[in-house]
């Protein structure tokens, strides 16, 4: 699997580069964790990449189907 040298894991970059649902629903397919944090500084869910950086709000409702908490924080408590 997939890191940067930020910690960011694949679907959290597939939430910054790319709005189409499809390949975020392929790659979870191919059994990438929807519910895995980043395991940088900043302790994040892909659902705060796709908040933040991506205009389809169905990475988000996508995210929420996959028990992703929305009222879950970052490590900076956001």
């Amino acid at each position: 699997h997939y890191v940067d040298w930020l910690g960011n894991h694949l679907l959290h970059l597939v939430c910054v580069a790319n709005d189409n649902l499809e390949v975020l629903k392929y790659l979870v397919e191919r059994k990438c964790d929807p519910n895995r944090k980043s395991t940088g500084t900043y302790l994040e869910l892909p659902l705060h990449h796709a908040c933040r950086n991506n205009r389809n709000i169905d990475f988000i409702k996508f995210f929420i189907e996959q028990k992703n908490d929305p009222n879950e924080k970052n490590s900076m408590g956001y």
